[in-house]
């Protein structure tokens, strides 16, 4: 899978307003907005998008990712205790019959773990089919 686009983000969800994740975290909101939820009231999303090639490896912008929030990893640890926080990522396959899995080292395993955030990874196929794949 080394020839395929990846992409990430760190999504962050919750009471904390955007402003202040971005204060405790010295980073930059990509995306924020409030959403409306009918039994949780409103909630936060706030984002911070991998700045990497979509050629790089998806283990490259998870990396990347942590090294940005490394100087503050207590406050990141912190604000996962009050929120739901997740490494979003996204993969391109080349076909339904592509069966070549997505292995990551222990060490960043740990090092997401450490962090008390999810992983969540999307599968999709290339720019000639928009049919989208569940990852089951």
């Amino acid at each position: 899978m080394s020839h395929l686009k990846s992409w990430a983000a760190i999504v962050i969800c919750g009471k904390i307003p955007p402003e202040e994740i971005s204060r405790l975290l010295n980073l930059p909101a990509d995306f924020s907005h409030l959403i409306e939820k009918p039994n949780e009231g409103s909630l936060w999303h706030w984002q911070y998008n991998s700045r990497l090639r979509d050629e790089d490896p998806l283990s490259i912008h998870l990396l990347d990712l942590l090294k940005k929030i490394a100087p503050k990893r207590k406050e990141f640890q912190e604000i996962s205790k009050q929120t739901e926080s997740t490494f979003y990522c996204s993969v391109e396959i080349n076909s339904l019959e592509d069966s070549e899995g997505i292995v990551f080292d222990p060490k960043l395993l740990s090092l997401l773990a450490n962090l008390g955030v999810k992983l969540e990874i999307h599968r999709w196929l290339d720019h000639d089919s928009r049919r989208i794949i569940p990852s089951n």
